[in-house]
């Protein structure tokens, strides 16, 4: 069973934030509270990314919305440091994340809506075509503003306003008509 929870949000652009919580449309948390799936309408900055990432992704028109569904999984290991540790868990999640999402995208498939989800692993789409781009979570997430980021020498981490750098995270991205069938689907989805 999911939980449904408000959550303030410690970035350190709050007028950002504000600006952005109006894009939010639900933040759900498994019955551990230990993964937050935030449900939000896409910023215009990262569906121009997007359409490069999946040539496949229908246009944002007037009846469709981009919503992005932003999966963060907090771990018990620190996920900024660069260790054989940290990387078998990261292939791992990955996996995981891949395997959990395929009930979901056939779900909002079945609705007529579009989806697809980015392989952790490798920052292209998993049932997509490859664009010309790649998905670089450190790159792309912080326009969302629903993470900080960490500097690691000549790498970056992402910081979740909860749970620090000891999180993994995923993104699954659908078009949509009507937003209300993701948040059902995801609320029915236990990760």
């Amino acid at each position: 069973q999911k939980t449904e929870q408000k959550t303030e949000l410690n970035t350190e652009n709050d007028l950002t934030t504000t600006k952005l919580s109006k894009n939010i449309l639900k933040v759900i948390y498994n019955q551990n509270e230990d993964t937050e799936h935030i449900i939000i309408e896409c910023p215009v900055l990262l569906n121009e990314t997007l359409a490069q990432i999946f040539p496949d992704k229908p246009k944002k028109s007037e009846k469709y919305k981009t919503i992005l569904i932003l999966n963060f999984i907090s771990t018990n290991t620190e996920m900024s440091s660069y260790s054989l540790k940290t990387m078998e868990l990261r292939d791992t999640l990955s996996f995981q994340f891949v395997e959990w999402t395929k009930d979901i995208l056939k779900s909002i498939q079945k609705t007529g809506s579009w989806a697809d989800c980015i392989d952790p692993r490798s920052g292209h789409p998993v049932n997509s075509s490859r664009g010309s781009t790649v998905f670089v979570e450190t790159d792309d997430i912080p326009i969302t503003n629903f993470c900080s980021i960490v500097p690691i020498g000549c790498c970056k981490a992402l910081r979740h306003h909860k749970w620090g750098t000891k999180i993994f995270f995923g993104l699954i991205v659908s078009v949509t008509k009507d937003p209300n069938d993701i948040i059902k689907i995801i609320e029915t989805q236990d990760y």
